[in-house]
């Protein structure tokens, strides 16, 4: 798990990340495993997570490994290209705002229900009109 470090595993616990998964212990890592790899990640691989929004490239970015991110930065051939500015439209940085003030365990629970049922359900409906066509 550590050379696979998702930007989730950062913001989230390992009992919520189980439940946004609809996973259990059995088909997942160990909690120790978890938490190494959030301790001493080798590889994080900067995702999306509804809990942050950006990436570490981008302004505004709070990544826990954002300090690790500029670092590398600067040994890099990139090292004098500027951080892109958050170009994401008001309503979105908004709404970004208002998930990081709720309740982490709420937030969890939604994650789950959209991500284990409603994309699923809507990804499959548009499949099905397709292939009907």
């Amino acid at each position: 798990m550590k050379y696979n470090t998702l930007s989730i595993y950062f913001y989230a616990t390992y009992d919520q990340v189980l439940k946004i998964r609809r996973s259990c212990e059995e088909y997942f890592y160990s909690r120790q495993e978890f938490e190494d790899a959030v301790k001493n990640p080798v590889i994080v691989h900067f995702t999306t997570c509804f809990l942050d929004g950006l990436r570490p490239w981008i302004k505004g970015n709070q990544h826990p490994m954002l300090q690790r991110f500029l670092d590398y930065k600067s040994m890099s051939p990139w090292a004098d290209v500027p951080l892109m500015e958050d170009n994401r439209s008001s309503g979105v940085k908004f709404r970004t705002k208002m998930i990081r003030k709720c309740p982490r365990g709420l937030l969890c629970s939604v994650a789950s229900l959209l991500h284990g049922v409603i994309v699923p359900d809507r990804n499959y409906k548009k499949m099905k009109r397709r292939t009907n066509k």
